[in-house]
């Protein structure tokens, strides 16, 4: 394909959607411009110009992707410059619409090979949201925007399981920070960004990612911030900087989405004291196995929320970390650790793991969106 060029000189084409008399100049995109091209893509520049983004149907490997294109959003039209080409005029900005074109140029493996994509990668959102964004407003279903997709998706775990395994390979990257193993700051510089992984898919209508995004957001402070941590000069807390603590894009949230996160915090929290920790005393109380229930003075130390704290603060509004960690061990440990008898340590157990679950299945629920 050949280079594209620098226009000398702005184009002047036609507004459809004006009187043909009207014209209004436009330039040549600097990198999505094919001189032997055949169909023209009118579109908005950052500064309000409109650019031109021209293409040759021979590049594309599925030319019905931009002839849906503009069934959508017009026929296309002729246009009066000489050349011949179709053209049709969309609303989008350019750069999306040159990232779009790009990928379209190549396969859906050439896209994740070639631009480095990791499904982790917390920049993935700013990667892949022109493509998404554009194939979205257009109701494409072709395999490039499937294979995408699914991929941006895949970074957030649908089950409980996959949640846990990505928790172990989360912490298994920042214990190769503090052993110096690894080169990174933070262990979530491997991991995806919640913030404007929730802000893509609102806009690509991809919901399967919310239960696990807001949940994530849910367990980190406020104060937290992304950006400002990757600015030494800011004061921060130590742990501020550890390389398992976690932040967020706060700023990428609406208000409704911020509402949103503190009301699931909250269920989440009325759910832990109100659920879980009734049943485990309950439970306890019924088949302790000690007389007169010496294990009773026992149950706020094994079922305080505010406990955690000294055993890891950022658990605090974290309980499926919370659960798995003070109860996914043998019994005899939990019954040596909170002085209670093998019946009580059972029936913490089991309740534990099964609450576990529950929460789990009920996070949609509680942040008020569909998994």
């Amino acid at each position: 394909m050949p280079v594209p060029t620098r226009s000398r000189s702005p184009i002047v084409v036609p507004v459809p959607a004006v009187p043909r008399k009207h014209y209004e100049p436009a330039t040549r995109h600097p990198t999505m411009y094919d001189n032997d091209g055949d169909i023209v893509f009118i579109a908005r520049a950052a500064n309000g110009s409109r650019q031109l983004l021209k293409v040759s149907r021979k590049s594309f490997k599925n030319w019905d992707v931009l002839r849906d294109v503009g069934k959508r959003v017009d026929v296309f039209w002729r246009m009066e410059s000489g050349d011949d080409s179709l053209c049709v005029e969309v609303e989008d900005p350019a750069e999306d619409v040159a990232a779009f074109l790009r990928a379209h140029m190549a396969d859906a493996m050439s896209v994740q090979a070639v631009w480095g994509l990791n499904k982790r990668d917390p920049k993935v959102p700013i990667k892949l949201g022109s493509i998404l964004r554009v194939s979205h407003k257009y109701h494409l279903r072709d395999d490039l925007n499937t294979h995408l997709r699914e991929f941006f998706s895949s970074a957030w775990p649908q089950s409980l399981r996959d949640w846990d395994e990505s928790e172990q390979t989360f912490r298994l990257l920042a214990a190769a920070i503090v052993d110096k193993s690894s080169l990174r700051l933070f262990a979530e510089d491997e991991f995806p960004e919640a913030a404007s992984a929730i802000r893509l898919a609102q806009q690509v209508d991809l919901t399967e990612i919310f239960p696990a995004a807001f949940y994530h957001l849910s367990r980190i402070p406020v104060s937290h911030d992304w950006d400002k941590k990757r600015q030494p000069a800011s004061p921060r807390s130590s742990r501020h900087f550890a390389p398992s603590s976690r932040s967020a894009m706060w700023y990428l949230l609406s208000t409704p989405d911020l509402l949103r996160l503190l009301q699931g915090r909250e269920k989440i929290q009325e759910f832990m004291v109100d659920n879980w920790a009734s049943s485990v005393f309950v439970a306890c109380r019924s088949g302790c196995c000690k007389q007169p229930l010496e294990c009773a003075k026992h149950y706020h130390a094994l079922t305080s929320l505010h406990s955690m704290l000294s055993e890891d603060d950022e658990s605090y509004h974290d309980p499926l970390s919370f659960l798995q960690r003070r109860f996914s061990q043998p019994i005899a440990v939990i019954q040596e650790r909170f002085s209670i008898c093998e019946a009580c340590a059972e029936s913490a157990w089991r309740i534990s793991m099964a609450k576990r679950a529950e929460l789990w299945d009920l996070l949609p629920e509680f942040f008020g969106v569909s998994g």
